[in-house]
């Protein structure tokens, strides 16, 4: 009788890197929708709903990066570098309360950028 194995692909660096960075902000986030008022101090927005909203969203694109992670999608991992390149100048736009954002943006995408190397999707 032959013995049935299951084998699983390693998890590379880009996948864990996704996986801890997206695991944090959906926490954060459901935290925010449970709660938003820290939020909207300190991002300035005015509306319970437009704060809840936005954590929604966010915690939302998070849960997709998580679920590609797992999945060693590579295709997620260029998705959310190329989305963190748009977020940057998009943030920037929105005035000096988001420009916090621009530098996580920043070290998010050097991040991933640095693990998908060592990875060897980049260069």
């Amino acid at each position: 009788m032959s013995e049935i194995v299951m084998t699983f692909p390693p998890v590379s660096y880009t996948g864990w890197a996704t996986t801890i960075m997206s695991s944090l902000t959906i926490l954060q986030m459901l935290f925010f929708t449970y709660n938003p008022s820290p939020f909207m101090k300190q991002y300035h927005i005015p509306s319970t709903q437009a704060a809840k909203t936005i954590a929604f969203a966010i915690g939302s694109t998070n849960a997709y990066y998580l679920m590609g992670a797992l999945q060693e999608n590579t295709t997620v991992y260029t998705i959310s570098m190329a989305l963190k390149v748009i977020a940057v100048p998009l943030f920037w736009s929105f005035g000096p309360v988001w420009k916090s954002m621009v530098g996580v943006e920043v070290v998010t995408l050097a991040l991933l950028a640095g693990c998908s190397m060592l990875d060897g999707r980049i260069g």
